[in-house]
């Protein structure tokens, strides 16, 4: 059928000759009004021919509804008569003078430049006058070759209440169009014009006819429909693809009511962040309707078809004259798409529309995948370079924190470490100004020693001492004894009085780093940059790499100067906690343990040389392997003539002279015995006595000062060698010379051999000679000859 329906389509004639059939006068006033408002805009004359109205009443009505009529009329390029002028003007109906008479008004129009002639005729004068239906027919059919023959456009226009069916059957054969209820479609009964009649014709057969009509204009005008939704999806496919994120819905949204004519299209997007569903009006074309509340009223039944993935149908309840569909957009969201309650069904959504609206849902869900996709790439790129960035200047802040290093490693003062601290900072880093704060543990504050960059007043503006919760930065860190990151000064309108004075001066984030060694906290070290975000977390723990090392070497320097300064305090203290290793096994084995001397080893190790009275080298060997405080310990064999024996071990920082030494205090003397542990140490002057008590508080359970007295003489000096000993000999000379000399070496007998003493070091027995006889030459020439005569050679 459609093949047939495809080949009466391609063979019917192209001339313009329509019969129309109408039920009502309304049906054909609106048929009449388009065709003489199309024909007046093309600039076609028009002839009308009127028999149930005058043309006066005919020409009132067309006014109503059509612009320009009186103008028209006034031109000639409208002309309204009765049907008896034209069609009975001899006194009766003869088609061929009827038929000459509009070829020749055809003429006179083109003559008269007009661009067309086309006249609609109304027929229901020849029932009146009792025309005979073959003469009637005989005119359709002379009629409709001069539409073939002539460029004219025409309308006869038939009553078919009034009309037998055998005739409106026959005129049907002699018009290639006919239109119904005002859509124009081709006539698929259509026949070139013969003098022949039907007989016997019923109703039935014109409604059977007619029903085919109505059947192929519908087919037609289901593909118009097709064709311009296939072209709006087209178009919109090809938008969508070069559509921005942000503007796929409106796109996509916009398509869906010019397929669907729809009066309302919201999106209701799900955001995964809540998980809730977002309405977003997309189109809006009704006025009369109150918005939010439909758009309220829908969001329920909206997340039900968004979980179950499904068209529904979605009544409206806040207004009675919508009523509409959801479509799901995939995990996106869903449109709601709704027209007049009011239009028919096939008017709203016909299944083809319903079809292609479905098929806009897949695309955007498709397109939305993909912008999704792209941009978690986008973002995954652009974290990968953020920490490609960092990463990069981690490496950078490194390479610099290395080189300080390295610079502060050789530095002899306090004061030139931090002043190559701080110049490196802000010549190599981000940092624009740094400085470093000395603590006072009495007062609990800050005071600025070393600056480099510049600060433009911005330490004097400002008072360190503020309520903890308001202090600047380093205030901070002093307070909490932890690293402050300030990665963006301006917080808000609220600043505190150390952000307003950094804002003026183009500070933007601060890093502030404790300087701390074992608890004890030295100082501040605070960096700012005039870049916000300059500091994050993993440029702060480089940072903290330098401020460690910063501490240490001042604890190395406390520590050496505490053993080579001529004014000292000497403290008795004495310590009684069973829980001290040491105490407890003299405790347990009624012993005694006296420490002879203390030696640091090149690589950091602190070795002690001691006598044990009152226990067994076996029991002191059992005891050492089992004990967290001891690493390593040698028996050295008796002293002639004394009792007890002499023994060395190395010892960890469990032990309490390894703590000690890292407070720069100098045991002189230490012994254990009782159930206590009896010091006799050295502490520089500058070095507080409290500060000094409170750390070993922190560390043991009883400890009690049993003797005080400051020091003027030199910490150490025999005929002044001591104090140059730092000068003549090499680390590792002293420490073979110490070790030596320590463990019996030089005693008659010996009580250990240079090859013992080699094996007990790691080195070989040539070495341990070569050291001890450079050791002695540099010694006596200091005694002997005043100095030491540097040959240039050098064995380490």
């Amino acid at each position: 059928m459609n093949q047939q329906l495809a080949d009466a389509s391609e063979q019917r004639p192209d001339h313009d000759h329509h019969a129309l059939l109408y039920e009502s006068q309304e049906d054909q006033l609106s048929t009449i009004v388009s065709f003489v408002d199309e024909g007046l805009r093309r600039g076609e004359r028009c002839l009308c021919v009127t028999h149930e109205q005058t043309p006066d009443e005919y020409v009132d009505a067309l006014r109503e509804r059509v612009d320009g009529i009186d103008s028209a009329i006034e031109s000639g390029q409208l002309v309204v008569e009765s049907a008896t002028d034209l069609y009975l003007s001899g006194g009766e109906f003869d088609p061929e003078r009827v038929v000459n008479q509009l070829s020749n008004r055809c003429e006179n129009a083109e003559n008269a430049g007009c661009d067309g002639f086309r006249v609609a005729g109304e027929m229901s004068w020849a029932l009146d006058h009792d025309v005979d239906f073959q003469r009637l027919e005989r005119y359709e059919r002379l009629v409709d070759e001069l539409f073939v023959a002539k460029e004219l456009r025409g309308v006869c226009q038939y009553d078919r209440e009034r009309f037998p069916p055998e005739f409106l059957c026959n005129v049907l054969r002699y018009h290639p169009n006919v239109t119904r209820t005002g859509d124009v479609g081709p006539n698929y009964y259509y026949e070139y014009p013969t003098e022949r009649t039907e007989s016997g014709v019923s109703t039935d057969a014109i409604d059977r006819k007619l029903h085919t009509i109505e059947t192929h204009q519908a087919v037609r005008s289901s593909l118009r429909e097709r064709e311009r939704c296939l072209s709006l999806l087209g178009q919109a496919t090809e938008q969508l693809r070069e559509a921005d994120t942000d503007d796929v819905e409106r796109i996509a949204g916009e398509t869906v009511a010019e397929i669907a004519d729809a009066s309302i299209v919201c999106f209701y997007r799900y955001a995964s962040d809540n998980g809730a569903l977002t309405p977003d009006l997309v189109y809006e074309g009704v006025d009369d309707v109150d918005l939010p509340a439909v758009i309220d009223d829908v969001e329920g039944r909206a997340w039900d078809a968004f979980v179950d993935d499904a068209v529904r149908d979605c009544p409206v309840d806040a207004s009675e004259a919508l009523t509409g569909r959801l479509f799901p957009v995939g995990r996106h969201g869903v449109f709601f798409v709704a027209g007049s309650r009011s239009r028919p069904r096939s008017e709203r959504n016909t299944p083809p529309n319903e079809q292609f609206i479905r098929a806009i849902c897949g695309h955007t869900a498709a397109v939305l995948d993909r912008t999704e996709y792209e941009r978690n790439l986008a973002d995954r790129n652009e974290a990968l370079e953020r920490k490609n960035e960092r990463l990069e200047r981690v490496n950078r802040l490194n390479g610099v924190i290395r080189d300080v290093n390295r610079s502060i490693v050789n530095a002899t003062t306090r004061t030139e470490i931090l002043r190559d601290v701080c110049d490196r900072l802000v010549r190599e880093t981000c940092a624009s100004f740094a400085w470093y704060g000395t603590y006072d543990p009495t007062t609990e504050s800050l005071e600025p020693r070393q600056t480099a960059g510049s600060s433009r007043g911005y330490l004097d503006a400002l008072s360190l001492e503020e309520h903890w919760s308001r202090r600047e930065p380093s205030g901070r860190t002093t307070q909490r004894r932890g690293t402050t990151i300030v990665s963006n000064v301006y917080d808000g309108p609220e600043l505190a009085n150390w952000q307003e004075q950094a804002l003026k001066r183009g500070f933007q984030s601060i890093l502030s780093l404790p300087v701390s060694y074992d608890g004890e906290l030295y100082g501040v070290l605070s960096l700012y940059s005039e870049t916000p975000e300059t500091f994050d977390e993993e440029a702060a723990a480089v940072f903290d790499e330098l401020s460690d090392a910063v501490a240490h070497a001042i604890n190395s320097l406390n520590r050496k100067r505490a053993l080579i300064a001529d004014g000292v305090t000497e403290l008795g203290v004495r310590i009684t906690d069973a829980d001290i290793d040491a105490v407890e096994f003299v405790l347990e084995h009624d012993c005694r343990i006296e420490i002879d001397d203390i030696v640091s080893d090149t690589d950091g190790a602190t070795r002690l040389f001691c006598t044990a009275s009152d226990v067994a080298p076996d029991v002191l060997r059992t005891y050492a392997t089992a004990s967290p405080a001891i690493d390593e310990l040698n028996v050295l064999g008796e002293r002639e003539g004394e009792a007890g024996y002499r023994f060395d071990c190395v010892v960890t920082d469990r032990c309490i002279v390894a703590d000690l030494l890292k407070h720069n205090a100098v045991p002189q003397s230490a012994s254990i015995e009782d159930g206590a542990v009896h010091l006799v140490v050295y502490l520089p002057q500058e070095r507080r006595t409290r500060s000094f008590m409170e750390m070993l508080s922190t560390s043991y359970a009883d400890v009690e000062i049993v003797g005080r007295q400051d020091l003027n003489q030199p910490v150490r000096r025999v005929s002044d060698i001591e104090s140059e000993l730092d000068e003549i000999l090499t680390e590792r000379q002293r420490e073979i010379l110490t070790i030596a000399f320590r463990s019996g070496y030089f005693e008659r007998p010996r009580e250990q051999t240079a090859e013992e003493l080699a094996e007990s070091l790691g080195v070989s027995h040539p070495t341990v000679n070569r050291h001890l006889r450079e050791a002695e030459r540099r010694l006596f020439s200091v005694l002997f000859d005043g100095g030491v005569e540097d040959d240039g050679a050098s064995i380490d």
